[in-house]
């Protein structure tokens, strides 16, 4: 999936964690955002990440693993325009961790006038 954002705007991107098409509770889970130039980067190089924990991602419906990931005016200003590889990770409460969704994250400089 393609996210896009202009640079100094906010941004909240809702998903919900589906396993063969049913909901998958996230009571007592958390979920991770990353952002990297490219997948293949190391986690610890990521130029965004969020999470549950951190702050920037809210469980929005728990129990239907519905979710949210939010960027501020300030941090999408803060980024360089250019395009991003991101992922969403998904930890249940059991401990097992999931790719919910991943793609590009494609920021953009604005109109020039």
């Amino acid at each position: 999936m393609v996210i896009r954002v202009r640079r100094g705007t906010t941004l909240s991107v809702t998903r919900q964690f589906l396993r063969d098409g049913a909901p998958v509770d996230l009571t007592g889970g958390s979920v991770r955002f990353r952002a990297k130039w490219k997948h293949t980067d190391a986690d610890e190089d990521a130029v965004v990440e969020k999470s549950t924990a951190l702050g920037g991602v809210s469980l929005l419906d728990a129990e239907e693993g519905l979710f949210s990931v939010d960027f501020s005016a300030s941090e999408t200003g803060a980024l360089v325009a250019g395009d991003y590889a991101y992922e969403v990770q998904a930890t249940e409460a059991g401990g097992d961790e999931t790719l919910v969704d991943d793609g590009a994250l494609v920021v953009s400089a604005g109109m020039e006038l």
